[in-house]
């Protein structure tokens, strides 16, 4: 009796470790420099809602002496599907005010009606399959240097998306070891 129980503990602490790692290892993306708002096919309610929810943001730029001052229009922004009947917009910042030299960008998370979900900081993100409170998980990657990310799992709570994971994901320098499998380090999350 003793071994089955044994064995389910390895069998259950296995498939916990490699559902912990399949998130941290999702193919994140930026969100398209060509999916600009001012192109965005957005009712002047979402625009109206988009604009005053990025409005401090865009306001702590005004006065922002660096190269580019930011335009609302600019921003970059994508249609997600956040669950079975529920769309949503991703919008990713683009210039010196709003992004940092290893480009992670303030990033924002809206349902259809522009209701701020979830507001960080990312260079990508990936929309995930598995859902909690009916919205799908969300991952977002900092960009660290070349071969180092951070990624942060995101969960839905019922009002908002809030931290649930953190992991430092590492890929070995040389080509010929596993670029498919980097080192996962899972680690508690801070900030946010």
């Amino acid at each position: 009796m003793a071994w089955k129980l044994i064995w389910c503990i390895v069998l259950l602490s296995g498939s916990l470790a490699n559902a912990q790692s399949n998130w941290a290892t999702a193919r994140v993306h930026e969100v398209d420099y060509q999916h600009q708002v001012r192109n965005a096919a957005l009712t002047p309610e979402q625009n109206l809602g988009l604009r005053a929810a990025l409005g401090g943001a865009l306001k702590g730029c005004a006065d922002f002496k660096g190269i580019d001052n930011l335009p609302y229009g600019d921003m970059r922004i994508e249609k997600v599907s956040l669950g079975a009947d529920s769309n949503g917009y991703a919008v990713q910042a683009i210039g010196n005010c709003l992004c940092g030299a290893t480009g992670n960008c303030a990033f924002w998370l809206f349902d259809s009606q522009m209701h701020l979900l979830l507001t960080d900081e990312a260079q990508g993100f990936a929309i995930l399959s598995q859902s909690t409170n009916g919205m799908r998980d969300i991952v977002f990657s900092l960009h660290d240097s070349a071969l180092d990310s951070e990624h942060t799992l995101f969960k839905f709570d019922g009002r908002q998306y809030v931290r649930h994971m953190c992991a430092d994901v590492h890929y070995a320098l040389e080509p010929e070891q596993n670029q498919k499998n980097p080192t996962v380090t899972l680690h508690p999350c801070t900030g946010g």
